[in-house]
């Protein structure tokens, strides 16, 4: 039986706490040595500068999200366009047909008095109403332009028919160079006798499935009499 040995118990413990902080203070500057080694490979972090812009309507400074962006909120865009819309010169113009003068729509007598609502660019409301029948859309210009292909007048789709000008289709062609014809050739369909198109497939024989089914009929009943 071996005896147990105890080994004799450290008294001094003002020793025993220095020790332990020596230690302590001996880790805490090896890690700060390393935290510090590993900051100075990392490369430093770039920082943009934020940019900042004044508003051209109240003067406060925002940051500028898209391209041309001048107005810090839509508020003071509108602002802007109102204050503008309002400074700007009235556009009364004379109607082409009966001499009047035409105001802007959306506006009133109130503000140009004396005017009348303008139809169009260069018409008054009455002059324009009479000029096209009730209920009709307005008149669609021909649009002509030579074909891409040929180099033969076209017209717009939608356009009234005129004579000798064909309607333009895809490709700004005419009908002829957009559908062309299909060139028939010498093979004909042993079933029905029909010509085949020369855009088939070489090794197509009947003209359709249902030339094959019947001809196929016919010579099994053929063999089986």
């Amino acid at each position: 039986m071996t005896s147990l040995t105890i080994p004799p118990y450290n008294t001094d413990l003002d020793a025993w706490r220095a020790r332990i902080e020596a230690k302590r203070a001996a880790n805490h500057a090896r890690r700060a040595a390393e935290q510090a080694a590993k900051e100075s490979q990392r490369n430093p972090r770039k920082v943009k500068p934020v940019a900042t812009e004044a508003c051209d309507e109240c003067g406060t400074h925002f940051v500028r999200r898209q391209g041309n962006q001048r107005f810090c909120s839509k508020k003071c865009r509108d602002r802007n366009l109102k204050r503008k819309r309002e400074a700007a010169p009235p556009s009364v113009r004379p109607c082409i047909e009966c001499g009047r003068l035409t105001r802007p729509n959306h506006t009133t007598t109130t503000d140009y008095p004396g005017t009348l609502l303008r139809g169009d660019a260069n018409r008054c409301k009455r002059c324009y109403g009479e000029g096209r029948p009730a209920g009709s859309r307005a008149p669609r210009s021909q649009g002509l332009r030579p074909c891409a292909k040929c180099g033969r007048m076209t017209r717009a789709k939608g356009s009234e028919p005129v004579d000798g000008i064909p309607r333009r289709y895809k490709g700004g062609m005419c009908k002829p160079c957009a559908v062309p014809r299909q060139i028939v050739t010498g093979r004909t369909c042993p079933a029905c006798g029909k010509r085949i198109p020369d855009t088939a497939q070489p090794r197509r024989v009947y003209c359709n499935a249902a030339c094959r089914r019947r001809d196929y009929r016919a010579t099994a009943q053929e063999v089986a009499a």
